[in-house]
């Protein structure tokens, strides 16, 4: 977020200080490129990475924008990102969903009824598009000492 917040003052400062800030045409429009990228999808994740049980949630929001985005190279840099990172949605971590407020009770009931028992790879093959997609463990319930779940 540093890089980010320092990308977004070169861009606001820069009029006026052109001889000091010494940009080419490119790196300008460089600058500004991550700045559209940093407010249209990733501003929103920062903002609600501080709730664990969110979590699930937020990241498959992240993944609907970086879908939706409009340049090509930054999406497509985003989506092997975040399926790199994928471990972030494995059943165990994904089980955080259930206590969301974020996921209607409907949701909740149909990953509850899919709920897997053994263990699974915690890197997903294919990014999810929606919360009803999350597989989610009982092994999690296991690790927590909860001898009941919702």
């Amino acid at each position: 977020m540093a890089k980010a917040i320092y990308s977004m003052k070169v861009e606001l400062l820069y009029d006026g200080n052109e001889t000091v800030l010494n940009l080419t045409g490119r790196q300008l429009q460089s600058i500004q490129r991550f700045n559209r990228f940093v407010i249209s999808v990733y501003i929103q994740s920062w903002f609600t990475s501080r709730s664990a049980p969110d979590a699930p949630v937020n990241d498959i929001h992240l993944i609907q924008r970086l879908k939706s985005y409009d340049d090509n190279d930054l999406r497509n840099d985003g989506l092997k990102t975040m399926l790199r990172h994928s471990w972030y949605l494995s059943p165990e971590l994904a089980t955080l969903a259930l206590f969301s407020k974020q996921v209607p009770d409907e949701e909740k009931s149909e990953l509850i009824s899919n709920m897997i028992v053994e263990r699974e790879s915690h890197l997903l093959q294919t990014l999810l598009s929606t919360v009803s997609q999350l597989k989610i463990s009982h092994s999690f319930f296991t690790t927590s000492g909860i001898d009941e779940f919702p």
